[in-house]
């Protein structure tokens, strides 16, 4: 549902971001694969994440890019193992939305592409798929 609200338009995107707590300690147990339905936490997770980044307004995207970058980079690590649809949608996702964005700041861009999270990113080229 909150995809739904952020995805609608820039001032429910700007709602959510402004309302919920990102503090909390729960959103770092959401990018952990909890169970084997589908669409299973992680992915509704990531979905919302992504869902930021398809505003059409600048001043939202920049918000949760210097305030949330951290989200994003939570999902990287579970990327082995999610199934490939999932993948290409947050490669394509950060390819067209972050890198070919000309509005996005290069300093945004080095917050999620710092070495640690490019690492992860990389190991990619050994993607197994979904356990089990």
């Amino acid at each position: 549902m909150l995809t739904a609200m952020v995805t609608l338009s820039s001032a429910g995107a700007r709602e959510v971001l402004t309302k919920i707590s990102w503090e909390s300690e729960n959103w770092e147990t959401l990018p952990k694969r909890s169970s084997r339905d589908q669409p299973d936490v992680r992915t509704c997770f990531t979905h919302l994440i992504l869902a930021f980044l398809f505003d059409s307004s600048r001043e939202v995207v920049r918000e949760f890019l210097e305030s949330r970058h951290k989200q994003i980079a939570s999902v990287f690590p579970g990327l082995l193992h999610d199934p490939v649809a999932s993948v290409n949608l947050v490669l394509d996702t950060l390819r067209a939305k972050l890198l070919e964005n000309p509005l996005v700041s290069k300093t945004s861009r080095m917050k999620v592409f710092g070495s640690h999270n490019v690492k992860t990113l990389l190991s990619l080229l050994s993607w197994t798929g979904p356990k089990g």
